[in-house]
């Protein structure tokens, strides 16, 4: 019985949870070609500056590279649209660029992005392109939609074999904020015309199941 009773209690034993490791630096524990697998376990403690990790890491690229690194990224993880290019970004990005000394013409761009505005992509590439000769883009990982567009206005792109750029497709903004794809808006607008001139008139229109994905 006792036998019995132990083994039961080392069934209900919980399994023990992974140990997490508290460092100074995440990227001084990062291995060449295991980033993420000898991080994942890790945690920052309180006395780690994560935006001058991020500096840092910034420094080193450039000291490869000979020129001045600036980075644009968007969280391609949460998939949440608020995440996107838009507006928002406008100044801060001017700002980020107008920081560069005038001595330098040529600049990487590290760019992640699930997409968004191409007016704003329009605006970030006049910006850029009114202080430099040369723009070269880094893809680390997914870079779609608006983000493709914005890569494709460089000199050069850089990807690893990990990043990916996506189908051009600008989007535009609908009136709850969201955005959605701009040729979807004309198809819709299209079909519309065709079916109101074969007669079919505006309450059939009202019912197609496209209106309702831009709206």
């Amino acid at each position: 019985m006792a036998k019995g009773r132990q083994r039961t209690q080392q069934r209900r034993r919980k399994p023990q949870q992974q140990q997490h490791i508290s460092v100074n630096s995440l990227l001084d524990a990062m291995e060449d070609g295991n980033e993420y697998g000898s991080i994942v376990s890790l945690l920052p403690n309180k006395n780690m500056d994560i935006v001058g990790e991020q500096i840092r890491a910034l420094k080193e690229i450039e000291k490869i590279r000979g020129r001045p690194c600036l980075s644009y990224v968007g969280n391609v993880v949460s998939g949440k649209e608020d995440s996107g290019i838009d507006s928002t970004d406008d100044l801060p990005f001017h700002e980020m660029v107008e920081q560069v000394g005038s001595d330098h013409k040529s600049v990487d761009i590290i760019l992640a992005t699930n997409g968004g505005s191409a007016h704003q992509v329009s605006r970030f590439v006049n910006c850029l392109r009114g202080k430099f000769d040369e723009v070269d883009f880094l893809l680390p990982s997914f870079c779609m939609s608006a983000g493709t567009i914005f890569a494709l206005s460089g000199d050069n792109i850089w990807m690893t074999s990990r990043a990916c750029l996506g189908p051009i497709d600008p989007q535009v903004p609908s009136s709850d904020g969201r955005f959605v794809p701009a040729p979807g808006i004309a198809s819709f607008g299209s079909k519309a015309t065709e079916r109101w001139r074969g007669g079919h008139g505006a309450e059939k229109i009202s019912t197609m199941d496209c209106r309702a994905n831009y709206q």
